[in-house]
């Protein structure tokens, strides 16, 4: 039994040239070839069916029976997702190929929780693997549970998504606090509507954006603070509209070629930079225009996004308990993460966020600013 697989997807042509090894410094295999239209519209229905998980949580927040006799609409949306989760996993293995077949056994081979790392390009098409639905849906009972997804992907493993062109020396991952910068974006209407639904997370962001350079609520101050970050480790935290491509703060818009330019211009790629993006459609996107071009350079550790359409609350609270986790508990980018994608209260929708991003990710210790008795 293996801890460890690692993948790499690369563009070619009309496919995806698909190549594995469970050995860090193992040789790695013969490439096997996916259609990329393929993998594409299996994608788009897998988005489409955490779409309509987002629509459903919208319309009964507290998963409640009251408003959903018998959880059936909860379990018609499940089912869809199952099947199209399943059809992303039929997009994968190709029965009468053999490298297809050694792939498969490879991956059963794997101990629940291992790390799944997978090597992807930005700009030709990116991949929901955390639902990718194996077996069969069983007889759900009961209200909506963490245990509903089992046989997903996400259940099985910690999966690592890394764009071509990111990362940092692994020297840099553990940072000083007296180097760290962090950056909130944040649209005003947004935060004013979710801040009653916060609880107990409202306190911490109030915390959380009092550390340097603190919270900003335009993208011209944005950039300003951007450009006192250059030579800081940092965390940019975005709470904004997005398409996959667009990204809207308070009423002034900036394509994801111009927040890549923003982010990337006069930085220091010897630090370690880190994007949390709470807005719809942050880890996708169109062709050579998605959010996740804003990572593609050297000395950003990554990117944390979602894979669908999320409530603006739902958002804000994942985010900050990433943040809270990484900024004030001493853990790291993928303690922080797991955490978060475990918290019962949380449930079902921190389950559409992905982590594109190096797990090691760390402070050295607690920042003292939020050291709180």
């Amino acid at each position: 039994m293996s801890s460890y697989m690692e993948l790499s997807l690369d563009p070619n042509g009309p496919d995806i040239k698909m190549s594995w090894r469970t050995d860090r410094d193992g040789p790695v295999s013969k490439p096997m070839r996916l259609g990329m239209d393929l993998l594409r519209d299996r994608s788009s229905e897998v988005r489409a069916a955490l779409n309509h998980l987002t629509e459903y949580v919208q319309r009964n927040p507290d998963l409640s029976e009251e408003r959903d006799p018998g959880w059936k609409e909860y379990s018609s949306v499940l089912t869809t997702l199952q099947e199209r989760g399943r059809g992303l996993h039929n997009a994968l293995f190709v029965d009468d190929n053999l490298r297809s077949r050694v792939f498969f056994e490879k991956l059963q081979h794997l101990i629940p929780g291992a790390a799944l790392t997978v090597h992807c390009s930005d700009d030709v098409v990116t991949l929901p693997l955390g639902f990718v639905f194996e077996g069969e849906a069983p007889h759900r009972q009961g209200p909506p549970s963490r245990a509903d997804f089992n046989g997903f992907w996400l259940d099985r493993f910690n999966i690592t998504m890394l764009i071509a062109g990111s990362g940092c020396e692994q020297s840099t991952l553990t940072v000083d606090p007296e180097s760290f910068a962090t950056l909130y974006a944040l649209d005003k209407s947004d935060l004013e509507s979710a801040a009653e639904y916060l609880g107990d997370d409202r306190a911490k962001l109030k915390l959380l954006i009092s550390v340097e350079v603190k919270d900003h609520y335009d993208w011209d101050s944005v950039r300003d603070a951007c450009i006192r970050m250059r030579e800081k480790n940092s965390v940019v935290f975005v709470l904004a509209h997005s398409n996959g491509d667009w990204l809207k703060l308070s009423g002034s818009e900036m394509d994801c070629q111009r927040f890549a330019r923003m982010l990337h211009e006069g930085r220091d790629e010897n630090h370690a930079a880190l994007l949390v993006l709470n807005c719809c459609l942050s880890a996708s996107g169109g062709d050579q225009r998605s959010l996740l071009s804003a990572v593609a350079q050297r000395g950003f550790c990554g990117l944390i996004g979602t894979e669908a359409e999320i409530l603006n609350t739902h958002a804000l609270r994942c985010g900050i308990r990433v943040m809270w986790g990484l900024c004030a508990q001493g853990k790291t980018l993928g303690e922080a993460f797991v955490a978060m994608q475990s918290a019962e209260d949380l449930f079902p929708l921190n389950l559409l966020y992905t982590c594109y991003a190096e797990r090691g990710f760390r402070l050295r210790e607690p920042l003292p600013e939020l050291l709180v008795a």
